[in-house]
């Protein structure tokens, strides 16, 4: 959809200092933002006619509770929940290694500068980070390195923190409730977990 300047709102994310930004040429205004938002780990999502801007690291904005034992049913021993499914993150949506390109605030010159982030080469569960993917990100964002250098660990180690996948079947009236980059807290047996909704079908 196409929005004016008027329908951005920006407030939750109006503390956000960009020094520079350095493109070429004319460009889509989703090209333009996509660098931002993911150095300054930014989502978005359409609410009527507005765009609002958000901080992903902010508290989420709703609860929703699920009980298991509400919506599970036992066979003999075992126990089978319905309505719900829990999958690990795939191996090859995690980073081993990511770099981060952007313009560098440290040198008057202003260089094309890379900040690196990797695994140790024996990580955890992983026999090799070199199984694990590798991310790469060019921005045209002026930058000091050290600031730089947070965004790709952050990149870096988000993809493990993000180890599990939910997957709800709910009624055609409840997933109404929800749309995409909805930031929620899911209960399961007592335990919170923070859920970003990528997709509602």
């Amino acid at each position: 959809a196409n929005f004016s300047s008027a329908q951005f709102y920006v407030t939750e994310v109006a503390d956000t200092v960009v020094v520079g930004y350095s493109m070429k040429g004319p460009t889509s205004t989703q090209k333009l933002l996509q660098p931002l938002m993911i150095t300054f780990n930014i989502l978005a999502q359409e609410r009527g006619q507005t765009l609002f801007f958000m901080d992903r690291a902010d508290n989420v904005a709703r609860t929703y509770t699920v009980d298991m034992d509400a919506v599970g049913v036992s066979k003999g021993t075992e126990a089978k929940y319905m309505g719900i499914e829990i999958q690990n993150t795939p191996m090859n949506q995690k980073f081993g290694e990511v770099t981060f390109t952007h313009i560098s605030q440290d040198d008057n010159h202003f260089p094309q500068s890379q900040a690196k982030a990797q695994l140790a080469p024996h990580t955890g569960a992983y026999e090799s980070v070199h199984d694990l993917t590798k991310f790469q990100v060019n921005t045209p964002i002026v930058c000091t390195n050290a600031f730089a250098r947070e965004v790709a660990h952050r990149l870096l180690f988000a993809s493990h923190s993000d180890d599990m996948k939910f997957i709800f079947r709910l009624s055609g009236k409840q997933s109404l409730k929800f749309q995409e980059n909805d930031r929620i807290n899911i209960t399961v047996n007592s335990k919170v977990y923070p859920v970003l909704i990528h997709k509602v079908t």
